[in-house]
């Protein structure tokens, strides 16, 4: 068990020095916008038109709530539970860190284990994706998703484990918010279902 461990550190250490040792600088400026938040803001403006287009005032406003419950429990659980529980240095704050190149001197805080970008966007996608149900907005909302994950080990501050579990976190919230959608449950059978379905899959409980 103890040479399993210690063959995934590796290969995540090579992956992540492989991803972000492959730096120029015009791949430097799209890294660090993607990873940026506000820069999203006109993607998230044409996904919010494209639900009023499709859904009634009333349907609007309670996907709206479901939104605002997926990013406040996933941010929760990832920022303020995982993170303090398993305090995993990022690899910018480790012995690997000098063999790093960081973009404008980013480093990020102590801690990365799981990624809240990560397990954000997969939680976002996760939940609009059962919202719209269709082909091609999933697939670019997984692709962005995915993106978002690379541009944080290309930046240096994320192991892909990190990116590994916070997808699975922030994925399985939305994805249990989303159900409660389909099926039109109310929001606190919605929020206990997914409660329930994050203990049963919970990783490292």
């Amino acid at each position: 068990m103890e040479r399993i461990l210690e063959f995934l550190s590796s290969f995540e250490e090579s992956l992540l020095l492989a991803v972000n040792g492959a730096h120029t600088p015009f791949m430097n400026i799209i890294m660090w916008q993607y990873s940026a938040k506000w820069v999203w803001v006109p993607f998230y403006v044409f996904l919010l038109v494209l639900i009023i287009r499709r859904h009634s005032w009333v349907q609007v406003c309670k996907i709206a709530v479901c939104i605002f419950l997926v990013i406040l429990l996933t941010d929760q659980v990832c920022a303020s539970w995982i993170r303090p529980l398993v305090a995993r240095d990022r690899p910018s704050h480790s012995e690997l860190g000098v063999l790093l190149h960081y973009v404008n001197g980013y480093k990020g805080g102590n801690y990365g284990f799981p990624s809240c970008h990560a397990a954000n966007t997969g939680a976002l996608a996760a939940f609009l994706c059962c919202v719209f149900r269709g082909k091609l907005i999933p697939a670019i909302l997984v692709v962005w998703a995915l993106l978002m994950g690379y541009s944080r080990m290309y930046l240096g501050v994320h192991y892909p484990s990190d990116l590994l579990v916070g997808y699975l976190v922030g994925g399985g919230i939305g994805s249990a918010i989303g159900y409660g959608w389909i099926k039109r449950r109310p929001i606190g059978r919605t929020l206990l279902h997914g409660t329930r379905l994050f203990l049963t899959y919970l990783p490292f409980r």
